[in-house]
Parts: C-alpha cells; sequence; structure tokens
C-alpha cells in the first residue's frame, strides 16, 4: 500500500526486510497493491528506508535504557516530519521486541 505497514506484534522487522529484498530481485516495474494507487519500485524502497530507520532508532534508545513507551514517543517525535506517526507504534514494539 502506499501508506505505511500497520505492523503487528507476531511481525518482526527482520521478516519485513527480508520480504523487501525479495521484492527488489523481483526488479517490478509496477506494483498493484491491496489498497490504493499502483506505484513502482519506490513501495519497496520507502518501506525499506522507514523499516531501517524505525529500526535504527529504536535500537539506540533502548541500548540508552529508554523504556518500550519512552522509546514509541521519542521515536515518533523523531521520524514524525519523513514518516506517518500514527502508524509508528506498532513497528517499534516489534523492533524493540525483537532487539
Amino acid at each position: 500500500m502506499k501508506a505505511l505497514p500497520a505492523i503487528g506484534a507476531e511481525s518482526r522487522i527482520s521478516t519485513w526486510l527480508a520480504s523487501m529484498d525479495r521484492f527488489e530481485k523481483l526488479m517490478p516495474k509496477r506494483i498493484v497493491p491491496s489498497h490504493g494507487p499502483m506505484d513502482d519500485i519506490a513501495f519497496v524502497t520507502n518501506y525499506r528506508g522507514y523499516l531501517t530507520a524505525v529500526r535504527a532508532r529504536t535500537i539506540a534508545h533502548k541500548r540508552e535504557g529508554k523504556s518500550l513507551d519512552d522509546t514509541i514517543k521519542l521515536v515518533q517525535d523523531e521520524l514524525g516530519g519523513r514518516y506517518d506517526r500514527n502508524r509508528m507504534a506498532g513497528a517499534i514494539r516489534v523492533a524493540y521486541n525483537e532487539s
């Protein structure tokens, strides 16, 4: 979808990124999403950038000893200008628990 994925508790950031690797290798010219307009490899590039940024910032805050709730707020504040902050909480929770 054009919107960022709503990542559930059973997901893993590493699995999402591995999926992005597989999609990229297909070199799609057109991606038909489950919702919204068609696009090209930009879907994959955007998802990868989002997931990589969320994971990196989440790991950094966790290493600093921040709680999950504090990390969610901090990462939303940091990345909210680039990504939809309302869809981030699930990805941050998954990244926090995975790290």
